[in-house]
């Protein structure tokens, strides 16, 4: 079997994993087993699980930054750009593919916080996701007064934010409308910054 044909299969068998059965049946051995491969096919397509994971990461994730890219033209358009609308552009789409597609973009996050390898860290993933740059572009826009590394700052901590209560929540947040409404509100809060003088 070619590299590209095992790292697809491979692929395909680790998204059924997480669509169907969650984080917590993801290993080396399931997937392997699943596509119908030995467990040495893993480093042979990927060097490593972490390779696998990354690749995983970037799949289910794409459809997600579709999404993303759309909203952000959209908002691009406009003059008065609200932060919510902007933290909105981006979260909103993985609760939407999650939806409509049973993605598993939850069991996802849930994999990298619970069984993650230490590198990359899940907070690295996503700060390499494409769909951060515009939204640190829109940001920029929306918040024109937060110096960029203060906003950069606060970027990761909304990301580690979302992270977290996506894959914390048994992805929850993701179909509860009121449970996102309050994730946003907490993000946009977040990302506007309070006075610090107590």
């Amino acid at each position: 079997m070619e590299r590209e044909q095992m790292r697809g299969r491979l692929l395909d068998a680790a998204e059924r994993i997480l669509r169907q059965e969650g984080a917590a049946a993801f290993s080396v051995r399931a997937v392997t087993a699943a596509a119908g491969v030995n467990v040495a096919s893993v480093t042979t397509a990927f060097g490593g699980r972490s390779a696998l994971v990354e690749a995983l990461f970037r799949r289910v994730l794409k459809p997600v930054d579709e999404e993303r890219r759309r909203r952000f033209a959209v908002l691009a358009q406009h003059d008065d750009l609200p932060v919510r609308a902007v933290v909105a552009a981006f979260v909103e789409p993985l609760a939407v593919v999650e939806r409509d597609s049973g993605s598993g973009a939850s069991e996802l996050l849930r994999l990298l916080v619970t069984v993650g390898d230490p590198r990359p860290t899940p907070l690295d993933l996503l700060a390499t996701d494409p769909g951060l740059s515009p939204f640190d572009d829109l940001l920029g826009r929306a918040l024109p007064t937060v110096p960029a590394p203060v906003r950069a700052t606060r970027v990761r901590f909304a990301l580690g934010t979302v992270f977290a209560a996506i894959a914390w929540s048994s992805g929850t947040v993701l179909s509860d409308r009121a449970s996102l409404d309050e994730l946003l509100t907490y993000v946009t809060s977040g990302l506007l910054g309070l006075d610090r003088t107590p």
